[in-house]
């Protein structure tokens, strides 16, 4: 149940906007979302409360659970000083205080620059090697990918697919590889046989009007005969790349089958 005290004890809960005290420290946040959960000030004689499984004051635990989101040098600075990428670092060692056995996170990543990202994705990559069971909510495809071991897409409310990310791929694309070409903008817009030509084969345009897109089989003639029909109406192809889809090809694909698209 929902409200099953046990239930809570074992889940650490990470919201997508931030939820701290901006005019407490990084410690004093802790220590007081430590007290929320029903932790003692003083560690229990009988079980462990804190991280490493020894008996430790409620600040020592805060202190250790800094160190292990990368933060116990600042401690004692307050959260309203600190960057986006540590206010989201502390928001989830916060949840980590009562050593629960699942982390949910709510888009860890909205509004993070691209070195917080890739610093929080290492993070949670090592707690999961920790033994950490971790649930994430995301809209970015290419970063459920990068960190999942098995993925569920959610439509209206309802799951629609769900497997390891590439085994979820290979189940609905088979061998079909997703090739993109570049073209030069000004021909894009003044050649109607090359958008005729680029359709025929497959590819949809992109929202930039000059990039095409679409899966096609993953053989080296069918690649160079696509190629050969830009170039032949007069494309000044900038860039071809070919790759095997991924979990926005499966995205896109799960939501066209919920409209009944074919």
């Amino acid at each position: 149940p929902v409200f099953d005290a046990e239930a809570r004890r074992l889940t650490g809960i990470v919201p997508q906007q931030i939820a701290l005290f901006e005019k407490l420290s990084a410690l004093e946040n802790l220590v007081s979302f430590g007290r929320l959960m029903g932790m003692p000030k003083n560690g229990p004689k009988d079980q462990p409360d804190g991280p490493s499984g020894d008996n430790r004051s409620l600040q020592d635990t805060a202190l250790a659970t800094l160190d292990r989101v990368g933060l116990k040098d600042r401690a004692h600075d307050r959260v309203q000083s600190l960057s986006g990428g540590m206010r989201r670092r502390i928001n989830i060692a916060a949840a980590l205080m009562h050593a629960p056995k699942i982390l949910v996170l709510d888009e860890p990543t909205v509004g993070l620059d691209t070195q917080s990202r890739a610093g929080l994705a290492q993070l949670l990559r090592d707690l999961k090697s920790s033994g950490l069971a971790i649930l994430l909510t995301t809209h970015d495809m290419e970063e459920a990918e990068a960190l999942a071991d098995r993925v569920a897409i959610m439509v209206a409310g309802k799951i629609k697919a769900e497997g390891a990310p590439r085994a979820l791929v290979t189940s609905i694309f088979g061998a079909l590889r997703q090739l993109t070409l570049s073209v030069d903008p000004d021909v894009a817009l003044q050649r109607p046989q090359l958008i005729s030509a680029l359709t025929d084969a497959g590819l949809q345009p992109q929202a930039d009007g000059f990039t095409w897109s679409g899966l096609v089989a993953s053989d080296q003639a069918s690649f160079d005969a696509i190629v050969r029909t830009a170039l032949a109406v007069g494309a000044a192809i900038g860039e071809v790349r070919v790759r095997q889809p991924g979990l926005d090809a499966v995205l896109a694909h799960v939501i066209d089958a919920d409209k009944g698209k074919p």
